[in-house]
């Protein structure tokens, strides 16, 4: 059932299926859409009716499952015309943030995040050790991987509040190996002691906020009630969820307990060929009419089917991709284009593509490359297109993941370089500095020496050196003689020395090559980095890096080159670290470069995704076929006027085939 809109959009004009979700009276609602039938415009429709209605901001809460989304809802906000001064007041956060908000008031203090898996990975080990397990390659990243799943689908606590032991067929029921399961066990128990009266972690990692924010709220026996929480809240009148096809048994428990405990109205959107967090529990039952979110909440299914954001054409091929028909109710139509390319000798291919689309469209656009989204699989497949990029002069700013020059790998490779060339002035940037000082001590093993009492920690005296050279870059001459070299870990050090003396004696174009022979590369990044695919990045970087030397006389012209790009970069890039959101506003004559899942719910006018080979999308390292080719729906539905695929001929990407498409196509 629904009325009369009392909220006015002041950019668009809503479809029929828009306007009904936005004006229904139903307590509870779930929206079912395709991609770019404007879920979160029609979000933000609701939301400007709430308000039209009276509803204070303060009371309408909206949950994400990543940043980007929350992003794309605020962007969406101001498009149909919500004044500013009513955003400001809306509380609209990722599930993670708003479970940590919440436990913060429980646990008086912040506790520590910890960002990577090699940031983890020593608490894992100890987990090991306290078992006595036997180990075998890659026991951390599956542990790794199967600890999301765990505590999205929350199976182990559920089973051990039901009474059952952690069995080797439970463990078959959960879908993990037994070895796993005792260790997540052992793992958590680390992680979060309860001794000494400590009621909080020591740390939490990804999406551990929201875990242990539903353990709270679920365990039979917890002795913290709801109404001595003093952040929750008790009086929302509107709860939305935005991409709630990625809802795992974690966030359904929060979602549950905010829908009992508030006199609200629920309204959830979501789209199933857009999961890509099956590995963490997401689940399809959350969104299905039957879905139990509290006593009297009868779930009314609304659809949202056809397409405003792109044409006929792109809804044809989308839809072979996803099996399933699409409808466009675009007033422009969207080109699609499958253009092919072969790989040269140098590993380089299809940049020169890239580069005419993007110059082409920087000419349509008055010089402006805002509306240009250039989407990757991984992020090394970034190395050779900025280096083009940077070649013809053309502005980007990377979100997902920071420019190739400042992955750790390579900030250890140049400072290295630095070290054999005796020239550090050249490494300029003050926040270079700060990254390449936790990359070599990250790599090196290094113990650094105290700088005013022996009781610093680790973390403290790496602080300290960080400040000191960030301030001054001849510090950095002395941190490599006085810090790394006499208290990294031996090996590695005469790794690394081995390796300067080759970039001082050896020139011409296997120069780098024999570089990375002498560091043993391969071996040294298998022993640092715990997931495959991290390794198989890494390695990726080092083999553009060799692309890039063999055109370069010596070392120090090759230093000098990755120098210059980084000037040259930062004369043209906002930040090195972006959101999306900030890309838009603030860069308007930048082209984006992205991760797929980086801009998962925004849109641009339009998209190339190149790099599509066999074993690189799909990924050979990926665990779910089906959560590729979600991924691939997601990054070539972000289109409005015109999607480009650039397709490596001698081995290209199943997903072509299965659109129907072949390069060379327009």
């Amino acid at each position: 059932m629904s009325v009369a809109p009392r909220f006015v959009p002041s950019a668009i004009t809503p479809t029929d299926e828009q306007t009904a979700i936005q004006t229904a009276t139903q307590r509870t609602l779930i929206v079912r859409a395709n991609a770019g039938a404007a879920k979160t415009t029609t979000l933000a429709l609701r939301v400007g009716e709430a308000l039209a209605r009276g509803t204070a901001p303060e009371k309408i809460l909206v949950l994400t499952y990543t940043a980007p989304a929350r992003q794309a809802l605020q962007q969406a906000l101001i498009k149909v015309g919500v004044p500013e001064p009513e955003r400001g007041r809306l509380r609209i956060e990722t599930f993670d943030g708003f479970a940590a908000h919440i436990l913060l008031s429980v646990e008086g203090q912040r506790v520590p995040s910890r960002r990577t898996p090699e940031e983890v990975a020593p608490n894992v080990w100890q987990a090991i050790e306290k078992l006595q397990l036997e180990t075998y390659p890659g026991l951390v990243e599956r542990f790794l991987k199967d600890s999301c799943r765990l505590k999205g689908t929350m199976a182990r606590d559920l089973a051990v509040w039901s009474g059952e032991r952690l069995t080797p067929d439970l463990a078959e029921e959960i879908g993990v190996e037994h070895t796993v399961l005792r260790l997540f066990t052992a793992y958590e128990q680390i992680r979060y002691p309860g001794a000494d009266h400590c009621d909080r972690p020591l740390f939490r990692w990804q999406f551990d906020a929201t875990y242990d924010l539903a353990r709270l709220l679920a365990e039979p026996e917890h002795i913290t009630p709801l109404d001595e929480v003093r952040a929750w809240p008790w009086s929302l009148e509107e709860i939305m969820v935005d991409e709630m096809h990625d809802l795992n048994m974690a966030m359904f428990t929060l979602v549950k307990a905010l829908l009992r405990t508030n006199p609200a109205r629920f309204c959830g959107v979501g789209d199933f060929d857009q999961v890509i967090h099956a590995m963490a529990g997401a689940e399809r039952r959350f969104m299905q009419d039957d879905v139990d979110l509290g006593a009297g909440r009868q779930v009314v299914l609304l659809p949202l089917t056809a397409t405003r954001r792109f044409g006929p054409r792109l809804a044809t091929v989308a839809g072979r991709l996803a099996d399933k028909r699409y409808a466009s109710d675009s007033p422009h139509a969207t080109s699609v284009r499958c253009l092919g390319y072969t790989t040269d000798a140098q590993g380089a291919g299809g940049e020169d593509l890239l580069v005419a689309q993007a110059r082409q469209i920087k000419a349509d656009h008055g010089g402006r490359l805002s509306g240009l989204a250039v989407l990757l699989r991984h992020p090394h497949q970034s190395i050779a297109i900025e280096n083009a990029l940077l070649a013809a002069e053309l502005p980007y700013d990377p979100v997902g993941f920071t420019s190739y020059l400042m992955q750790p790998e390579v900030l250890l490779v140049r400072g290295l370089l630095a070290v054999a060339t005796g020239d550090y002035e050249q490494l300029a940037s003050e926040a270079t500095r700060r990254a390449l000082v936790k990359a070599v001590v990250f790599f090196c093993d290094v113990k650094l020496e105290y700088q005013q009492s022996e009781a610093e920690s680790a973390s403290e005296r790496l602080q300290e050196a960080v400040t000191v050279i960030a301030r001054e870059r001849a510090a950095l001459e002395p941190f490599f003689t006085y810090q790394v070299f006499r208290n990294g870990d031996p090996a590695m050090v005469r790794r690394m020395q081995a390796a300067a003396e080759v970039a001082r004696s050896v020139t011409g174009p296997e120069m780098f090559a024999r570089f990375l022979e002498a560091l043993d590369i391969k071996a040294w990044v298998n022993s640092k980095f715990v997931e495959k695919q991290r390794c198989a990045e890494a390695q990726a970087y080092f083999d553009g890096l060799r692309v890039a030397a063999a055109r370069f006389a010596d070392a120090k012209a090759f230093f000098a080159h990755l120098n210059q790009s980084e000037s040259q970069f930062a004369r043209s890039a906002t930040s090195l670290h972006k959101s999306a959101l900030a890309t838009s506003r603030q860069r308007k004559g930048s082209l984006t470069l992205a991760t797929i899942e980086a801009v998962k719910g925004l849109e641009f006018d339009h998209v190339v995704m190149p790099g599509l080979a066999q074993g690189e999308f799909p990924a050979h390292l990926a665990e779910s076929s089906v959560e590729e080719r979600n991924l691939f729906y997601v990054g070539m539905t972000r289109a409005r006027q015109s999607l480009t695929l650039l397709v490596d001929r001698a081995r290209p990407s199943e997903f072509i085939g299965q659109m129907g498409l072949v390069p060379d196509e327009a």
